[in-house]
């Protein structure tokens, strides 16, 4: 399936999800419950993955020399194009098992933040109490 198919059947899930909590309201109970446990257990991997990241981070930090050390700073905040080839190039260059690792858990991260908000958004919007 396309993008565009895609996204298509993630809105109309989106939207029976909606007609169900309207037309069956202890249902908005089960999703919210639902949504803040799988929001803690998705807390939880994060920081591992964080944690892992961090080591790493530390590792590379005590290997680079000091004209490359900006690589492993702006890896979050420098999102260009340009600085994030040659910061791979930088990384694959000291120690590539390592530097593969790194980089999976970093293009894991910021997406699991944001579920993780769309989560406990979700779970505070449907928990009635």
């Amino acid at each position: 399936m396309n993008n565009a198919g895609t996204l298509l059947l993630i809105l109309l899930v989106i939207v029976g999800i909606i007609i169900l909590c309207v037309a069956v309201p202890p249902l908005q109970t089960v999703i919210g419950v639902g949504c803040g446990v799988c929001a803690l257990g998705l807390l939880g991997i994060t920081i591992k993955k964080i944690h892992r990241s961090m080591q790493l981070k530390e590792y590379f930090w005590q290997i680079f020399p000091d004209h490359d050390k900006d690589y492993l700073n702006y890896g979050f905040i420098n999102r260009s194009w340009k600085f994030q080839t040659e910061r791979k190039e930088r990384l694959l260059q000291y120690d590539p098992e390592k530097a593969k690792e790194l980089l999976a858990l970093e293009s894991h991260i910021n997406p699991s933040l944001f579920a993780i908000v769309v989560m406990i958004m979700i779970a505070t919007a449907f928990i009635k109490f």
